[in-house]
This record gives C-alpha cells, sequence and structure tokens, in this order.
C-alpha cells in the first residue's frame, strides 16, 4: 500500500535513493538512459522505515543522474 505525488505519470520509478528519508519517484529523461528528474515523493507501505536497506547488496546499487 502506498501513495504518490500528484504529478505521476505512467512509467516514472519508485527509487530508493541513499540518504532521502523517503522513497523518490523519477522520471527516465528520454535522452539518455540514466537519467533522470525528480517527480516528488512517495509513501510506500514496509519501507518508510529502511525496512528494504537491510536487503540490498553494493551490486544492486545503480548510479543515476538526477536533474
Amino acid at each position: 500500500m502506498g501513495w504518490a505525488h500528484p504529478d505521476v505519470q505512467l512509467g516514472d520509478e519508485v527509487w530508493l535513493l541513499a540518504g532521502c528519508s523517503m522513497p523518490a519517484i523519477l522520471r527516465r529523461l528520454p535522452t539518455r538512459e540514466a537519467n533522470f528528474s525528480v517527480v516528488g515523493h512517495a509513501y510506500v507501505d514496509q519501507v518508510m522505515q529502511g525496512e528494504r536497506w537491510g536487503a540490498i547488496n553494493l551490486q544492486d546499487l545503480s548510479e543515476v543522474l538526477i536533474h
């Protein structure tokens, strides 16, 4: 269960960003694969207190550029 920013569109993605206290909604920019713009934040049940970070390996992390 959760909620998202009202500007969210089909195809936007929910990301956990290191250092952010809430999941972020990112939109891929059409010009480059790893470039995103920030749409807003989201509430995702079972994620808000860092529960998912314990299940993530360093190999699972991706570097992205946010514009």
